[in-house]
């Protein structure tokens, strides 16, 4: 208890003085850290309500990044007191909407807590907000923007923060920062962009004597379908994060395991894996993020994905969508969906450019090109113009979604081993991701 004790005593002090990737290291370290904080918190109401307020957003992040391993003071249970304390001062301060938009997302569901994190990104990223605030509270700030599934949004802040840590010399922060915006670099398909951030983080690391977890280098091989490099990667992640009690690294792991293995025809692999991540809802946006891989692993191993189906009801209930249900057809050719976005494609429209006019996140619209890739056996978009011209004539139509509501599969194309890219017919909201993106995919 003692050495927790220290522990929290430090990682205050750094916060107080403005290191927050020295503070999260030292949470990172505590598994107890979240219930102390709590108690912390509820004792600070009384006293001080604005530091009582900062500490309960403390205490969710510390409860985040313990994820399943957290024990008591949980993050739904972190959650439930932050909504419980009385209404934040009129205006809210940036971090007080920070606050209470991820504490509302987890007792009340994403629909319900989308306008005060609207606010809290807004407060964030206009000209009004301190270097000082931004540095300290601006790393779960962009947290709203991802649970928005507003990707520009996040890239953005993540970028901006980024660039203070250098500005400011804030080394104990930049690998935190440097691995949340390496995931968003090779989701959009940058990889070399994601080997400069790895560069960088590894080098600043070796410079402070710091550890971090290799997020972006193996979300980077399992993209690529690197498992020599990948899995011992994936294998040391989930041994040294277990052992520090940090389950959001555990997660990612798992998550990124189940990336590589779709990617390589393991369906059995990845499903075992996509299970483990999504089961883990205190990680919230990695669990989130693994849903996609467990529907396809689920279906191609055999598994009519009644897991994912059971998931995906309780996220849908939270939002009060519904499922529609639809019997899989094997299809070889473009949806009309997939076929609307590659003739937008075509014309030189960006994803988001594309997303805007289809009403879908730059995320969906990769989504759907990757699929179509896979079908007309192309790797880029400068191969989709003549590839559209020799497929036969399709007539398109439209109908928005906003969230994932069927899984289609069909056969692999000639008959090759079967790649996460094969016919499959996703019909998915903003924000949904998972998987490889093939050069030119992306931007």
């Amino acid at each position: 208890m003692r050495r927790v004790e220290r522990i929290l005593a430090a990682a205050q002090v750094s916060l107080e003085a403005g290191e927050f990737g020295q503070a999260l290291g030292l949470l990172a370290t505590a598994s107890d850290a979240p219930p102390l904080l709590l108690k912390a918190a509820k004792r600070l109401e009384p006293l001080d309500p604005d530091l009582a307020r900062e500490t309960y957003l403390t205490a969710w992040m510390a409860a985040m990044f313990a994820g399943r391993l957290a024990g008591a003071g949980d993050l739904l249970e972190v959650s439930r007191a932050a909504r419980a304390l009385p209404a934040s001062p009129d205006p809210p301060r940036p971090v007080d909407l920070v606050l209470d938009g991820l504490a509302r997302m987890v007792t009340d569901g994403p629909a319900a807590a989308a306008p005060t994190l609207r606010q809290a990104v807004s407060g964030y990223t206009g000209a009004d907000i301190a270097v000082a605030d931004e540095l300290r509270w601006g790393w779960l700030a962009q947290a709203a923007a991802s649970a928005l599934w507003d990707d520009a949004a996040w890239r953005a802040m993540l970028s901006r923060q980024v660039r203070l840590a250098r500005e400011a010399g804030a080394l104990d922060q930049l690998p935190i920062l440097l691995g949340a915006l390496g995931t968003a670099v090779v989701w959009a398909g940058d990889f070399a962009e994601a080997a400069t951030l790895i560069a960088e983080a590894d080098a600043v690391c070796q410079a402070t004597g710091t550890r971090s977890a290799p997020f972006t280098a193996m979300m980077l091989a399992a993209f690529r379908g690197d498992r020599a490099e990948a899995e011992p990667l994936i294998e040391a992640t989930v041994a040294d994060a277990t052992a520090a009690g940090q389950g959001i690294a555990v997660a990612y792991a798992r998550w990124v395991a189940a990336i590589l293995g779709n990617g390589l025809g393991r369906p059995a692999e990845a499903l075992a894996a996509a299970r483990q991540a999504s089961e883990d809802t205190s990680t919230v946006y990695v669990s989130m993020w693994a849903l996609p891989e467990l529907a396809e692993a689920a279906v191609r191993s055999g598994d009519r994905a009644a897991a994912f189906a059971e998931r995906a009801q309780r996220e849908l209930a939270a939002t009060g969508e519904t499922v529609r249900k639809r019997t899989p057809q094997a299809r070889a050719e473009l949806t009309a969906q997939e076929a609307s976005i590659a003739r937008l494609a075509v014309d030189g429209r960006t994803n988001p450019e594309i997303g805007a006019q289809l009403f879908l996140s730059a995320r969906t619209v990769e989504w759907h090109l990757r699929k179509v890739f896979a079908k007309l056996g192309i790797s880029s978009r400068r191969e989709l113009g003549q590839a559209l011209a020799a497929a036969a004539p399709q007539k398109e139509s439209f109908v928005p979604v906003d969230l994932v509501t069927d899984v289609t599969w069909g056969p692999s194309p000639g008959g090759q081993e079967p790649s996460q890219y094969d016919n499959a017919t996703v019909r998915t909201g903003p924000g949904a991701a998972g998987g490889q993106a093939p050069e030119g995919s992306g931007r």
